[in-house]
């Protein structure tokens, strides 16, 4: 629970999970993916009456978060996010394979080793 009292201590600068301390962490874009998702279903619903012009409306929206927008580091084995850290050049952007190395025990068949 968010309001229960835990050991976790934020270190200076991120090196591996403040929560975990598993070293292998990815960055994204600190946005809800469920807004996202809802703003481009807005843009689609009123795609006939706009003639297309909703969705050119709803990429430049989408342009402007994405400047705007920082980033975050995540976790791959806890999914803790680690907010308000500068990005260290050794963590990069999310990896499919490496997920699916923490959550299946192995990588996709195909997948590049």
């Amino acid at each position: 629970m968010c309001s229960a009292p835990n050991d976790v201590v934020a270190p200076a600068a991120i090196e591996r999970c403040a929560a975990c301390g598993h070293d292998q962490l990815y960055f994204q874009k600190d946005f809800n993916r469920r807004t996202g998702i809802a703003l481009v279903v807005l843009g689609s619903i009123f795609v006939p009456w706009t003639y297309g012009l909703s969705l050119l409306g709803v990429t430049i929206l989408d342009y402007a978060v994405w400047r705007i927008v920082k980033n975050v580091v995540v976790c791959y084995r806890c999914q803790t996010v680690h907010r308000g850290y500068a990005v260290p050049e050794w963590i990069k952007q999310f990896d499919l394979v490496t997920h699916d190395r923490h959550v299946y025990g192995q990588a996709p068949p195909g997948a590049e080793e």
